[in-house]
């Protein structure tokens, strides 16, 4: 198993305990995860200098839980180990979370990391997670949040080859069914919405064969596609197939 990436981290916006909350999380982990070597959950909470009236991060302080992050994972990694499985911002604090193999060095680790940020109150702990609950019960996106990170990493692709976003483009959809009818039915419920249907094919191997791709002149942003997915998410399920995602050029402003 790899150590942390930051490339690996996907963040999202949702509510912990029913406070406002921001999670990144290690997405890489989910593939091998639970890491029966590694039932050990190390968890470091800082208690953030300037909140915003919500208990989030303010700008002025990203700089510093960045350094502290990358102290964390680099030392842990290194004396222990451990592997980075995400972080919350939430009610004023900065949570930190580690799976490692063994207590051993663990919190004198984290003791040395921390020491390069005294003016910052911390606590910690560990407690054994061997099915390593935290990170899919609370650090791992779910529901609409696993779309929205979807979304991210696409959106990411376009934006690294200096994609506008806004700049309407035909964007495809692609939804899969099990049987005929359903799939003529949602064709006829996404053209309501301004859809075209470009191609229906078929692959009677998968769990659901029939293949439907429709299209829409749109732009790209987060929140339009976000919205987007989402709506057409809740008309599969309610027709009985299976969204499985989109695709679009790049309009960058070199066009």
């Amino acid at each position: 198993m790899s150590g942390y990436k930051a490339e690996n981290c996907k963040s999202y916006s949702c509510e912990v305990n029913d406070k406002p909350a921001s999670i990144a999380v290690n997405m890489e982990l989910a593939g091998s995860a639970p890491v029966r070597s590694k039932p050990l959950l190390l968890w470091v909470w800082v208690q953030l200098k300037s909140p915003t009236t919500e208990g989030l991060a303010d700008q002025s302080e990203l700089a510093a839980i960045n350094d502290m992050e990358n102290e964390l994972t680099s030392r842990l990694l290194s004396a222990c180990d451990a592997v980075y499985a995400g972080r919350i911002t939430t009610e004023g604090r900065q949570e930190f979370y580690f799976y490692s193999g063994s207590e051993e060095r663990l919190l004198i680790s984290t003791d040395a990391a921390m020491g390069r940020f005294p003016q910052y109150e911390i606590e910690q702990g560990t407690h054994h997670d061997l099915d390593w609950n935290h990170y899919f019960d609370v650090l791992y996106p779910s529901g609409q949040d696993i779309e929205h990170v979807k979304n991210q990493s696409v959106i990411e692709i376009l934006t690294d080859y200096g994609d506008t976003l806004d700049s309407v483009r035909d964007v495809r959809h692609f939804i899969y069914f099990k049987q005929s009818q359903d799939r003529s039915r949602f064709a006829s419920r996404a053209q309501a919405l301004d859809y075209q249907v470009v191609c229906e094919s078929e692959y009677p191997e998968g769990e659901y064969p029939l293949c439907l791709i429709i299209m829409r002149d749109q732009g790209v942003t987060q929140d339009i596609m976000d919205t987007t997915v989402i709506e057409l998410i809740d008309l599969a399920e309610e027709i009985g197939g299976n969204y499985d995602g989109w695709e679009t050029e790049i309009v960058s402003s070199m066009n």
